[in-house]
């Protein structure tokens, strides 16, 4: 008697010679060839148990393939833009927020005919006399710059070459006026002073000499580029109406400084100073406008302390 492995050897061998024959010429179909196919290739042993089926498979690989995405944070620290005045709004007299200050000294930059870093390094070398010289930054720069340029030919105060601009209106030029004596923190009288002297010198800015020669305030030139006694032709408004502010406020300061405050008192001694021939008639006539600017501005409140006029 065979052994089982024999058998299965010999239904293998039998399996492989009948199956072709079958598929190929006994016409089943392919349901019928499948169901010989499965026989065939089975051999029960004795207990009819299935021994062995050969069974063919087909395996599918599959690979998966994982991207992996690296993503890197860049941190950038922000850009401090006002970086290079950060110095000037530690100073003890500045009173502007740091975009103010940054708006103030190119505005001012441009009236005195300077580049905006021309001007910071004009404030840099001077930084110490803008900060104890004034009472507020605004001054000091200001007034640093106005003189530098005039210093430096820039401007003039008596020169053919003016800018003139005959479309400006009284009430531009006194508010051009009225920001720099905040500059230099006048009070409330002094202003009222300021803006009479403009307004009897000029005709409230009408006047041939206000508007092309730039004299604000009927004002004669002593000492400076040759000058003897010469009306001023002064190179640009602002630059006329700086001259005027400060020749009027200076006057004012040595009076004050003698202890004398009363406005009427004020107002002569400004005469006697300023046209000390008719003292007692220019002192009544810079009264007379003196209430004509209290009517119009009051005591200033309805402008800002800091105007920002700060463009041309």
């Amino acid at each position: 008697m065979k052994s089982i492995k024999s058998l299965r050897m010999c239904a293998a061998t039998v399996a492989t010679i009948l199956v072709p024959t079958l598929c190929t010429n006994s016409g089943l179909s392919k349901e019928e060839i499948s169901v010989a196919k499965a026989i065939l290739y089975s051999v029960e042993d004795e207990n009819n148990d299935v021994v062995s089926t050969t069974t063919i498979t087909n395996t599918t690989t599959s690979i998966t393939t994982t991207t992996t995405t690296t993503t890197v944070v860049t941190t950038t620290e922000p850009v401090d833009i006002y970086k290079h005045i950060r110095n000037l709004e530690k100073l003890k007299n500045n009173d502007l927020s740091i975009e103010d200050l940054d708006l103030f000294i190119n505005t001012y930059a441009n009236y005195t005919k300077l580049s905006y870093d021309e001007a910071l390094e004009v404030i840099n070398n001077n930084i110490d006399t803008i900060e104890n010289d004034y009472q507020s930054i605004r001054g000091g720069i200001m007034c640093t710059l106005f003189n530098y340029s005039n210093d430096n030919g820039l401007l003039s105060v008596y020169t053919e070459d003016r800018d003139i601009r005959v479309d400006m209106t009284q009430q531009e030029k006194e508010s051009i006026m009225i920001e720099f004596c905040n500059n230099l923190c006048m009070c409330t009288d002094d202003k009222y002073i300021v803006l009479s002297a403009f307004r009897e010198e000029t005709g409230r800015g009408i006047s041939e000499m206000c508007v092309y020669n730039n004299n604000y305030g009927g004002i004669r030139i002593y000492g400076e580029a040759g000058c003897n006694g010469e009306y001023g032709k002064y190179s640009t408004p602002e630059f006329g109406i700086y001259r005027e502010v400060k020749c009027v406020g200076n006057k004012l300061s040595n009076i004050r400084s003698n202890g004398i405050n009363d406005i009427n008192s004020v107002i002569y001694a400004f005469a006697c100073r300023y046209n000390p021939e008719y003292a007692d008639h220019y002192s009544s006539k810079i009264s007379g406008w003196v209430y004509d600017v209290q009517r119009d501005y009051g005591d200033f409140s309805n402008i800002e302390s800091n105007q920002k006029v700060y463009s041309k």
